[in-house]
C-alpha cells in the first residue's frame, strides 16, 4: 500500500489516480473519501497532542527559567561580598570615596545626592547601614555656595550629623559676591553648621571673595580651631572692591595650635593681611610677599612651595639663612631664590622653562653650598645652558626628574647628555647620580654613551688601569632608569638601552619602550 503502512494508506491503482487526471470509478471514489475522512481524524488528533505538548515545553521553560534565577540568586547570597563583615565593607567604601574624590576634587559633594557617597545608602539595606555607621565617609565636606537645590541647609546638616565625632576636612566655596546668594541658598546657615563643629576642623580650604571674611558668624572661630593643622585658602577677585577699599586683617587662625601647614594661593591680588602662628608653621605654600617675609616669620618650615607673583612686590633686601627648609618647589615666575641660603636643602623642584628662576638658583645652590640636595625635579624642562648652570651646581643630586614641555630633539638631547660624560680633564656633571627619569626626550648616541660608562660594572682590569684611563667612570653607578615618550629615538639605540638593561641589571622602566624587542 502506498503511504508506507499508514492508516489512510491507498492502494497503488487508487493512490496513482492523487497524481493524474484519470477518470474514477465509484469505488475508487469511495476508497479515496474514506482514506481522507481517516487523515483528517488523524490530524486533528495529532493537533491536539503537539498542543499539549507545546503547553508542557513552556511550562518547563518556566520552571527552567525560574529554577536559573533562583540558582543566581543563591550563588549572589552566598558570594564573598555577601559575606563580607561591616568593618571590611566600610574599608572598601573609603577607598571608593578616596578615589572619587581624586577623580573629581571639584564636585561639591555634600549636595550631589545622586552620586558619590549618597550612591552608597541607596544599594541595600545593608550597604545603607554599613555607610551609614562609618564616620569617615562623611567626613570630608565640601560645599559649594550659590548651588540651586531645594533642602540645602537639612542636606548638610544630615551629612554632619552621619560624621558624628570623626575630625572633618571643610571647603567652602563661593565664586560670586556672597550677598548675591546669602538668602537664596542659605550659605550663611550652611556655614553657621560647619562653625558649630570647628573644633573638630583639621583641615579648611576656603575659595571665597574677600567680603567673606566680614561675616560675623566667623568670629566664633576665634579659639575655637584645636585640631586645624591644615589651612587653604585661594584668592578670588571681588566683584564690588574698589581701590579705597580699606586692608583687612584676617586674624582667626592666630590662636590654632596646631596649624602646621598653610597653602595661600593668589594671595597677593588682595588688599588683605593674614596674622598666623608663623613659629609653628613647617609647611607653606604661596607668593611671597612683600609686606611679610615668610621665610623670617616661619624658621621651623621644611616644606615650601611658591607660586606665580602676578603683582609687582620689592623683594626682601636681605634673607637670613633657612636652617629648615629641606623640600623647596618653584613655580615660573615665583620668587628669585639667588638671595636664599638653604644648607639642609634635601630637594629641589624647577620649572626648566623659566631662565630667570633657573640662574637664581644656580646662585643659591652655590652660596648654599648644597651637599644635602639629593633630588632634582625639572618640570617643562627645556635644553638650555642654565639648566647646565643649575646641575653643575648640585652635584650630590642622587636622583633626577626631567619633564619636558614639548619633545625636544635628538640634536638638543647629545649636547645636553654629552656634559654626563667625563672629557679628558673635563669631570661630568652629577656624578652621584642613581636614578634618573625623563619623559619627551628623543635620545641620541650621548644618552647611550652615558648610559655605557655610568651602568657598567667595574672590573679588575678596570681598577688597574683607573689612574691612567681618564674616561673610565669613578662616579656612582646609575641603577634606576624611567623612560617614556621617547619621540624619534633611533631603534638602534633604544635596543642598545634595553639590552644593556638586561646585562647590567639596571632597575629599567620602559614605558617607551614597550614595542622594542631584542632578537638573536
Amino acid at each position: 500500500m502506498a503511504g508506507g503502512g499508514l492508516v489512510y494508506g491507498l492502494p497503488e491503482d487508487i493512490n496513482r489516480l492523487l497524481h493524474t487526471n484519470d477518470p474514477r470509478v465509484d469505488y475508487q471514489v469511495d476508497a479515496i473519501k474514506n482514506s481522507l475522512g481517516v487523515a483528517l481524524d488523524l490530524k486533528e488528533k495529532i493537533a491536539l497532542q503537539i498542543t499539549h505538548m507545546r503547553m508542557d515545553l513552556m511550562r518547563l521553560e518556566r520552571e527552567e527559567l525560574h529554577a536559573t534565577r533562583h540558582i543566581k540568586l543563591c550563588d549572589f547570597a552566598l558570594a564573598p561580598v555577601r559575606r563580607m563583615p561591616p568593618e571590611v565593607l566600610s574599608h572598601i567604601f573609603l577607598q571608593y570615596v578616596a578615589l572619587l574624590e581624586e577623580e573629581d576634587s571639584n564636585e561639591p559633594q555634600i549636595t550631589n545626592i545622586r552620586n558619590g557617597v549618597w550612591v552608597l545608602t541607596r544599594i541595600c539595606s545593608y550597604w545603607r547601614a554599613v555607610a551609614i555607621t562609618t564616620p569617615a565617609l562623611w567626613s570630608t565636606c565640601r560645599f559649594r555656595c550659590g548651588m540651586k537645590q531645594k533642602h540645602t541647609v537639612d542636606i548638610v546638616h544630615e551629612w554632619l550629623n552621619r560624621a558624628r565625632t570623626h575630625p572633618l576636612s571643610i571647603r567652602f566655596e563661593s565664586f560670586t559676591h556672597l550677598e548675591d546668594h546669602v538668602i537664596r541658598c542659605s550659605c550663611c546657615s550652611v556655614l553657621e553648621a560647619f562653625v558649630a563643629r570647628s573644633t573638630r576642623w583639621v583641615e579648611l580650604e576656603l575659595r571665597v571673595p574677600k567680603q567673606f571674611y566680614s561675616l560675623p558668624v566667623l568670629e566664633f572661630l576665634r579659639n575655637q580651631l584645636p585640631s586645624l593643622k591644615r589651612l587653604k585658602i585661594h584668592a578670588l577677585p571681588s566683584m564690588h572692591a574698589s581701590d579705597d577699599d580699606p586692608v583687612t586683617w584676617i586674624t582667626i587662625f592666630d590662636t590654632a595650635p596646631s596649624l602646621k601647614a598653610v597653602d595661600l594661593k593668589a594671595f597677593s591680588s588682595w588688599d588683605l593681611r593674614m596674622v598666623l602662628p608663623w613659629t609653628q608653621i613647617t609647611s607653606f605654600s604661596g607668593e611671597l610677599l612683600a609686606q611679610y617675609n615668610i621665610l623670617r616669620e616661619a624658621p621651623n618650615v621644611t616644606h615650601c612651595t611658591f607660586y606665580r607673583v602676578y603683582t609687582s612686590s620689592t623683594p626682601p633686601q636681605s634673607v637670613p639663612v633657612v636652617h629648615n627648609l629641606q623640600h623647596l618647589h618653584l613655580h615660573a615666575g615665583s620668587i628669585r631664590a639667588g638671595t636664599l641660603t638653604l644648607p639642609a636643602l634635601r630637594s629641589l623642584i624647577i620649572p626648566g622653562n623659566d631662565n630667570t628662576i633657573l640662574a637664581s638658583v644656580q646662585s643659591m645652590l652655590q652660596s648654599s653650598m648644597a651637599s644635602s640636595l639629593t633630588s632634582l625635579y625639572i618640570d617643562q624642562f627645556t635644553v638650555n645652558p642654565e639648566i647646565m648652570g643649575v646641575l653643575t651646581a648640585a652635584p650630590s643630586v642622587t636622583q633626577l626628574t626631567i619633564r619636558a614641555a614639548s619633545m625636544q630633539s635628538v640634536s638638543q638631547t647629545d649636547w645636553f647628555f654629552n656634559a654626563f660624560v667625563e672629557h679628558g680633564d673635563t669631570p661630568a656633571i652629577l656624578p652621584a647620580l642613581c636614578t634618573l627619569d625623563i619623559k619627551k626626550l628623543a635620545l641620541g648616541e650621548s644618552f647611550v654613551r652615558m648610559l655605557r660608562g655610568r651602568c657598567a660594572p667595574p672590573t679588575a682590569e678596570d681598577a688597574s688601569m683607573e689612574a691612567e684611563d681618564h674616561d673610565h667612570w669613578q662616579g656612582a653607578r646609575l641603577e634606576s632608569l624611567t623612560l617614556s615618550d621617547v619621540g624619534n629615538t633611533h631603534i638602534s639605540h633604544l635596543l642598545e638601552i634595553k639590552k644593556l638593561g638586561t646585562e647590567v641589571g639596571l632597575k629599567l622602566r620602559d614605558e617607551g619602550l614597550s614595542g622594542v624587542r631584542i632578537l638573536g
